[in-house]
């Protein structure tokens, strides 16, 4: 029994709170990773010539690893191609691209966050076909706030 929690990360005190606070809104991302139990996997993309089949390996691994189910796998895949590949790359002249993979073994879902730099939104993509392969694969697609370094932040979900 507690009146305040601390959380450890990162060599110090990297949030503490209410025990409310702390475990049903926390506000800091690794906080948030460690209370839901989420295995994340982060693939940078700095480059229009990044190793693609490199992560495309990496998520299989982590996919493996976590024993995610064959479905909600080559939805991942599919996403990470598809907006990556067919949508922020070829809009995007200098990317610095962020795929954060989060999956939740207690429920069997996945969520995929992509930070990117630039204003331009994934629904203003040419790529019609790509953009309709994303909205079929995922439950759902929103905006998160955006960041004071002009980047925007883009999450789906995958069930």
């Amino acid at each position: 029994i507690s009146n305040r929690v601390f959380f450890m990360d990162e060599g110090g005190i990297y949030e503490d709170g209410t025990p409310e606070q702390v475990f049903e809104h926390p506000l800091k991302e690794n906080t948030r990773r460690f209370v839901q139990k989420l295995k994340v996997l982060e693939i940078p993309v700095d480059s229009k010539n990044f190793d693609f089949p490199g992560a495309a390996a990496q998520i299989e691994q982590y996919c493996e690893k976590n024993r995610i189910s064959r479905g909600l796998s080559t939805k991942i895949q599919s996403v990470f191609e598809e907006v990556c590949m067919q949508i922020l790359l070829p809009a995007i002249e200098k990317p610095q691209i962020t795929a954060v993979i989060e999956y939740m073994e207690e429920n069997a879902t996945a969520a995929m966050t992509f930070r990117y730099n630039g204003d331009f939104r994934i629904e203003e993509t040419e790529n019609e076909l790509a953009y309709k392969v994303v909205k079929g694969q995922t439950a759902s697609m929103r905006y998160l706030e955006e960041n004071a370094d002009a980047s925007r932040i883009v999450r789906f979900e995958l069930v």
